[in-house]
């Protein structure tokens, strides 16, 4: 009825989807919340489980859901602040992290839309996530034909939000907005957790990579007999100890405790986040936010479909990292249906790497 698409409507403006337009129109609203089907879930059921198909949206109008992930196991309370300012939806309640537990949702929080952007613009079809009910829970469902229908129906307000971010990391000279919202279409955003790598060195280059949130880092694995690199490892190592990374105490001479890096510890960490081996040696170089960490630049042309191999490793430092994908091919095909070489040339240049100095 009339009153309580009313009473639903003031929790529909505070979820994420909702949150990204800048003026929400009440009657496209109003027709999304015509097409949503009222779920009850019972304490303690699964509303979805990870890995399965994204077929719908919800938003919760009553009682507690909690969301899992096997994948992304993470630690400390700032973790879930950040992440709630990013996705713009109540997370009210932060848990404690055990067993892969997230955060726990209070009513008007929405979920399950991050999988459905994500398959509106690429094949990924599944969930990265398993939601279940803490309490009895009353859930509006939105179709993924439904979501898909009202999205598009908006689309202007996502593609200029995109438009944006890619403004104001690309030059103004190719920041024209009628040629980014070709690469806007295509382009899909991704949230990707600590000590996840982005890129793998020695795979495919089938991808390219905006960075637009976080720190993440390259690496190189490097052979074993040189030594001028591997001395500008433990280099790096030292200064992650300065910086708060793993440490241990050890007792000096004279009886005083002091703070000293566990560089083997901090190699073993950069190894199993790359999922290799702790022989391995690594030279890591920051990639700030706005460049691209697809690969090396040579002669000022992209090595995107000229290199076979991914040349470096690229994984996330921070808790989060907010990064744009496009896939290659349609990366090339945009910017010969557009007679963009400029553009292209543009974002060669970005990409390049600053050339590690070898100690002296």
């Amino acid at each position: 009825s009339e009153e309580e698409i009313d009473v639903i409507m003031k929790y529909t403006a505070e979820v994420h989807l909702v949150q990204k337009m800048k003026k929400v129109n009440p009657e496209l609203l109003r027709r999304a919340l015509a097409m949503c089907t009222l779920t009850a879930h019972l304490a303690g059921t699964t509303i979805y489980d990870e890995g399965d198909k994204c077929d719908a949206f919800y938003v919760l109008i009553a009682g507690k859901v909690s969301l899992h992930s096997k994948a992304m196991k993470v630690s400390g309370g700032g973790f879930f602040n950040r992440l709630a300012r990013r996705r713009s939806t109540i997370w009210s309640q932060a848990c404690e992290v055990y067993g892969g537990l997230l955060c726990a949702l209070d009513e008007g929080s929405g979920f399950g839309d991050i999988g459905l952007e994500t398959a509106a613009f690429s094949m990924r079809k599944t969930r990265r996530e398993t939601a279940c009910a803490l309490h009895d829970a009353f859930c509006l469902s939105l179709s993924r034909t439904a979501y898909r229908t009202v999205l598009m129906e908006h689309i202007s307000e996502f593609t200029n939000m995109q438009v944006r971010w890619l403004q104001k990391c690309l030059s103004p000279q190719v920041a024209v907005k009628e040629k980014l919202e070709a690469f806007c279409e295509v382009m899909v955003q991704q949230e990707i957790p600590r000590n996840t790598a982005v890129l793998t060195e020695g795979e495919a280059t089938t991808k390219l990579i905006i960075v637009m949130e976080g720190e993440l880092r390259m690496t190189k694995r490097l052979q074993g007999g040189d030594t001028s690199r591997t001395k500008q490892f433990r280099d790096w190592s030292l200064r992650q100890a300065a910086n708060g990374a793993r440490a241990s105490q050890v007792i000096g001479r004279s009886g005083m405790r002091r703070t000293v890096p566990d560089v083997g510890a901090l190699q073993k960490d950069c190894a199993r986040a790359l999922g290799l081996g702790p022989a391995h040696s690594y030279v890591p170089a920051h990639i700030e936010v706005g460049r691209l960490c697809t690969d090396e630049t040579a002669g000022g042309e992209t090595l995107l479909g000229h290199c076979a191999t991914q040349p470096w490793s690229v994984i996330v430092e921070s808790l989060v990292a907010k990064v744009m994908v496009i896939e290659g091919e349609k990366f090339h095909e945009i910017v010969e249906a557009n007679q963009l070489n400029s553009v292209l040339q543009h974002l060669a240049a970005q990409s390049e790497m600053k050339q590690l100095r070898t100690a002296a």
